[in-house]
């Protein structure tokens, strides 16, 4: 009784989570059928926009905070492995994934099974809409993006590159349109800005710790405080899925019959998503750590349920961190760098999502798809994919991109669209997923290296904590020195740092050097000792001769 009691004590809110997402699909198909008006859609929703405001509110401390104080606490050694590890692992999963979606798409085939229903017209997607969405636009303002021209404005901001529509008159009489390119600010949180001005800090930290300790501990402080908040916010969570759900169900127009005309294109995206997230991560999981990956992924449930409410990597990034290091006891200094950058580098998802629906289109419209078009089309999706935002339905985006980066244009992009509402959830299940399998893959090949560098840092600690007095003995020729607290463990004390001081004012410097390391330091330190427990055996005799005269 006792047991049970503990374990329902310790998994209550992942009870109240899974038991909020029934409510709110049974709240939302229940109240459909009375077809509310939009006031009332508001109010259903109002409760979930607000969660959503809470996680988004600590993205940006904790993006900063986390990065900046675990890179700080590591060497440049250690720091590079990790990086390596962690890159290394988001290309090959992102291709493995773009491979998983070809396949799929191409047995399948889903656009020879799907009928044209209007879209030959071409008027889903505007000319200005196209002419806004190339590769080479979408290349650049990634890079723009990374290095940021305003820290301050990154928090906030971040650069994309339009197409103003401008209508001119000719000579003739004619009505001309113009297509000016100019590069604008969108109020979007930079996250891609922000995490490379925090990697950039985070090293240099870690390199003048002498100088920066201050600021590394002030970090420290505000990700402990970001932590909590977070805490907080998760016992408000069960409302707000329950909110979320209930309010998208609510808005769809029809849910039935959209999913009944994509069935084959959902059925393909599905099962892609299914194969990566439930075979093929924890498979390679598996082989990289010999560790059962589905009692890994128990650890993550809380972090599944919600990435599919929120459909937002960025959002769910609080929940990822602490399900990592609570749950599953992974070490914060990998959570910290690994999680931050996988929410917006890392979309297995995404890119599987990209190949699908490029092919589905190319299929639809009986495009000839070359091996050499799908080569483009898993290069372009590999960059999309890197480059998407970490929030909701940015891959409707990244998906025009590649139609235009092959040729295939948008003019059926609007059919993809009328379903992204529900694979978008699912897509940032797989992402934020795989970011929590790299995690798990870089803590087991760096476990060694960063118990090497707890121990050198508790090491460097005591070190630290250790003062040692120095004191003046007769005429201020003999110097001894005194642990302030005896350490138990004899006159045998490991090599440190110390400093000789002499209160001799006829001396202008101490007899001996003022700083003294490793061995040197020990043998000067030594012969302090031994001629001090000489001195103090003299004593001790002369005083038990003169009792014993006594």
């Amino acid at each position: 009784m006792a047991t049970c009691k503990q374990w329902l004590r310790s998994n209550l809110l992942l009870l109240l989570t899974i038991a909020s997402v029934v409510i709110g699909v049974i709240t939302g198909l229940v109240t459909r059928e009375y077809k509310p008006s939009q006031r009332i859609v508001e109010i259903f929703a109002f409760p979930g926009e607000l969660f959503m405001r809470m996680l988004q509110m600590a993205v940006l401390p904790l993006v900063t905070s986390s990065i900046m104080t675990g890179l700080a606490t590591l060497d440049a050694r250690t720091s590079k492995r990790i990086f390596i590890l962690s890159f290394s692992y988001y290309l090959v999963t992102t291709g493995v994934a773009i491979g998983l979606g070809i396949i799929l798409v191409v047995l399948i085939a889903p656009g020879h099974r799907t009928k044209l229903e209007g879209s030959e017209s071409g008027d889903f997607v505007s000319p200005s809409e196209q002419a806004q969405l190339n590769t080479r636009d979408a290349f650049f303002d990634l890079l723009r993006n990374l290095f940021p021209e305003n820290i301050a404005e990154a928090c906030v901001k971040q650069s994309r590159t339009v197409y103003r529509k401008q209508e001119h008159i000719s000579e003739r009489n004619e009505t001309i349109t113009v297509f000016t390119k100019s590069s604008v600010y969108t109020r979007q949180m930079n996250i891609m800005g922000i995490i490379t001005v925090s990697i950039t800090a985070g090293i240099i930290l870690g390199r003048i710790k002498d100088t920066s300790q201050s600021l590394i501990e002030c970090l420290s402080v505000i990700d402990q405080i970001t932590t909590k908040m977070i805490m907080v916010v998760m016992w408000y969570s069960p409302i707000g899925i329950a909110s979320l759900i209930a309010g998208k169900l609510l808005e769809m127009a029809d849910v039935w019959r959209t999913l009944s005309a994509l069935g084959f294109y959902m059925i393909t995206v599905m099962t892609g998503f299914v194969i990566q997230m439930f075979v093929l991560q924890p498979l390679m999981y598996f082989l990289l750590t010999r560790r059962n990956p589905f009692a890994y992924m128990r650890g993550l449930i809380q972090v599944w349920l919600t990435a599919f409410v929120t459909a937002s990597s960025a959002a769910t990034l609080p929940i990822t961190i602490r399900c990592c290091e609570h749950n599953l006891h992974i070490d914060e200094r990998v959570t910290r760098f690994v999680l931050p950058v996988g929410a917006t580098v890392n979309m297995n998802g995404e890119a599987l999502y990209e190949a699908v629906s490029a092919i589905f289109i190319a299929q639809l419209t009986g495009w000839e798809l070359s091996p050499i078009r799908l080569i483009m089309i898993s290069l372009v999706a590999t960059v999309g994919s890197i480059g998407a935002a970490a929030v909701p339905s940015a891959g409707a985006v990244t998906v025009l991109i590649v139609l235009n980066a092959v040729g295939l244009g948008t003019r059926h992009m609007a059919m993809i669209l009328a379903v992204d509402w529900f694979i978008d959830r699912v897509r940032t299940s797989v992402n934020v997923i795989g970011d929590a399998f790299t995690a798990g893959v870089v803590q087991y090949y760096c476990s060694e290296v960063l118990q090497r560098t707890n121990t050198t840092t508790e090491e460097v600690t005591t070190r630290e904590q250790m003062n040692v007095d120095v004191e003046e003995v007769g005429a201020g020729r003999h110097m001894l020195l005194e642990p302030k607290e005896p350490s138990g463990r004899g006159d045998v004390i490991a090599s440190f740092d110390y400093q000789l001081k002499s209160n001799d004012a006829d001396e202008s410097e101490p007899k001996f050097a003022t700083k003294q390391n490793g061995k040197q330091g020990n043998e000067a330190f030594a012969s302090y000792v031994t001629e001090s427990n000489s001195r103090k055996g003299s004593s001790e005799s002369g005083d038990d001769s003169t009792g014993s005269k006594e």
